[in-house]
């Protein structure tokens, strides 16, 4: 029997890039929104400041579902039906009491925490404290969300994961605009509460697992209850990991008025790309490479890394120059109306410069991480992510009193950077794969490759477009056209992925 399209590496790779785009499509418009009702206000900062932490914990889950489940899933043998599902049994109960425990332990600790990350000031402590604690709230069902899209995934069924994603930014876009009016800024975690809780419906109505197994196959045994070393060892990497947003935002005092705001729609603008492409490669790719780990096919393990690999680079690298050259007049599209102006373009724009230096670094690491998590280099992942979070606090404090908020950027590239080569570096100690050659020849192939596409669309364009904004629709435009001209001309190895693709979609 031939499996489903959508089941394959390739095919899950376009189904969640092509819902990602929606739906990150829709996220974009919430964040167009941002800009047009709040604009770089200090009011927005503080909702920045207070949603950080829960929004750590958010992502983190749902990292967690992934990073610890689907591993362990596979380890189990594919005929042994019972045990798996027991499994994800066990898996549910443990993620929905670790997301009320979470939930408990914040709301106990809200106000001095708040306190603490308002740096004392009593301005804003109240309206900062409801938005943390309405954040929270969804945190136990962020964890039911975890582990049921994690379930789906080691299945390789891609779909519902990836359609629940989108309920939320609709559900959020939806009143956003309806009510913001009403309810200010508080509308933002209010919305993120009532998308959850939609996402979550629609998760269970999709599992072959009903209500009555949840309970059915539920075994308690106090005795013998027990975290696994490597549950608490993921939860504690993913938590640095997130730290980001806290070691920024934690600046808010010493940088430029609307500083972490424009930083936050820099950030947003770079993350659209890897939410899309990078998260979907690394995804789709993850399930396949801990079954070739688990079944030790060392060859298969190589080969679709490096694919995923060359696959990334391809799509990064162009848009690392769109960005980086292109990106003033991008935002300016985006962003620029009611509250946000020039001024504010001007300085998202300098901070998105900074920012997609890193792009294929960060996600080119998206997929060496799952490779990490497949092999089972849990704590070497653990020390990678400590030093790496180190870095960027120790470059916070030097670079921000000079650099300000560019120096947050700054940071933050030379820890992408670190964590992508101290990846490679933990990969090829670990199983031997010649990865690290494969990045550098495809990188500075494809970097050539790009200069030259956009120095030719710079030729024609400031020759024949007068139009600054139609200059850079049609240079982005016509950049990617040359881009992709080029890879086709020389028979780059994507065009056997894309040939893959159709051949697959064809048989289907």
């Amino acid at each position: 029997m031939k499996r489903q399209f959508s089941s394959t590496v390739i095919g899950a790779t376009f189904l969640i890039s092509a819902t990602g785009l929606v739906s990150k499509g829709v996220g974009f418009i919430r964040e167009v929104l941002y800009a047009n009702y709040f604009g770089l206000r200090s009011q927005f900062d503080i909702y920045l400041v207070s949603a950080a932490l829960p929004m750590i914990i958010s992502s983190m889950l749902l990292y967690l579902g992934q990073n610890y489940f689907i591993p362990s899933f596979n380890r189990i043998d594919q005929s042994e039906n019972l045990k798996r599902k027991q499994f994800f049994v066990k898996s549910f109960w443990s993620y929905l009491t670790f997301g009320i425990l979470l939930f408990i332990v914040l709301l106990g600790v809200s106000s001095p925490l708040i306190n603490f990350l308002l740096d004392g000031s009593n301005k804003h402590f109240e309206l900062a404290l409801l938005i943390f604690r309405l954040f929270i709230i969804t945190l136990p069902l962020t964890a039911i969300v975890s582990i049921i899209s994690a379930y789906q995934q080691a299945n390789f069924h891609y779909k519902a994961p990836a359609y629940a994603q989108l309920i939320v930014n609709i559900t959020l876009v939806v009143i956003l605009f309806l009510f913001n009016k009403n309810f200010g800024i508080v509308i933002i975690p209010i919305a993120s509460l009532a998308g959850t809780v939609l996402q979550t419906i629609y998760l269970f109505s999709k599992i072959d697992v009903s209500l009555s197994d949840l309970f059915n196959h539920l075994k308690i045994d106090v005795k013998r209850f027990s975290i696994p070393g490597p549950f608490l060892t993921i939860i504690i990497i993913e938590f640095i990991g997130q730290l980001y947003i806290i070691s920024d935002r934690y600046f808010v005092n010493q940088v430029d008025t609307g500083g972490i705001s424009a930083l936050n729609y820099s950030i947003n603008l770079i993350l659209l790309p890897i939410s899309i492409f990078s998260i979907a490669i690394s995804t789709a790719i993850f399930p396949k490479l801990s079954e070739n780990f688990a079944t030790h096919s060392s060859d298969s393990l190589q080969t679709n890394f490096n694919l995923s690999l060359k696959f990334n680079l391809a799509i990064f690298v162009p848009i690392t120059f769109i960005l980086f050259f292109y990106g003033d007049e991008i935002i300016r599209i985006l962003f620029e109306r009611g509250n946000f102006n020039q001024a504010n373009s001007i300085m998202t724009f300098k901070l998105t410069k900074i920012l997609a230096l890193s792009l294929i670094f960060y996600s080119s690491y998206n997929v060496a991480n799952k490779l990490i998590y497949s092999i089972s280099q849990i704590k070497k992942l653990l020390w990678l992510t400590l030093f790496g979070l180190l870095l960027k606090v120790v470059l916070n404090f030097i670079l921000v009193k000079e650099l300000k908020q560019s120096g947050l950027a700054i940071s933050t590239v030379i820890s992408y950077m670190f964590f992508f080569i101290g990846a490679i570096y933990i990969i090829e100690r670990a199983v031997k794969i010649k990865s690290k050659s494969t990045f550098i020849k495809e990188s500075i192939l494809l970097i050539m490759n790009g200069a030259l596409a956009f120095f030719l669309t710079k030729f024609l364009i400031e020759r024949f477009i007068f139009l600054p904004i139609l200059s850079a629709l049609i240079g982005v435009t016509f950049f990617l056209m040359l881009f992709y001209f080029n890879i086709i001309y020389i028979r780059h190895s994507i065009i056997q992925i894309l040939k893959s693709l159709i051949q697959q979609f064809i048989v289907k």
